[in-house]
């Protein structure tokens, strides 16, 4: 189990993978086609999306385009600075709901004394 948002993982390595790649946001490997780099390991049927790469969701406010429509809204929000979810303990404001819950467990940690 995740100590930092209770998900469970039926294998050791794949808490470690998720640990690493979401909570600290590591992205050890790089894709063999453009060198992004990516949380993790390429598999082979993700590649086609280098050949069918169609971002047809436009940002009015600049030239960026994204594949799915919630990217778009979360990057419209860093242009209006909407912050529509809340902590219920302290009322700090997040663009999305995942980084909220983050938050409100630094609340419930204990205090080293």
């Amino acid at each position: 189990m995740c100590d930092i948002c209770y998900k469970w993982f039926v294998q050791n390595s794949q808490l470690d993978v998720h640990v690493s790649a979401v909570h600290y946001n590591a992205r050890p490997y790089s894709c063999m086609l453009c060198n992004n780099s990516l949380r993790q390991k390429e598999r082979k049927t993700r590649t086609w999306s280098h050949v069918n790469d169609t971002r047809k969701y436009q940002c009015p406010y600049c030239d960026k385009t994204c594949r799915k429509w919630y990217d778009l809204i979360l990057h419209i929000r860093a242009h209006t600075g909407e912050q529509p979810f809340k902590c219920c303990m302290c009322g700090r404001g997040f663009v999305q709901m995942c980084d909220t819950h983050k938050h409100e467990m630094f609340h419930f940690k204990p205090v080293n004394r």
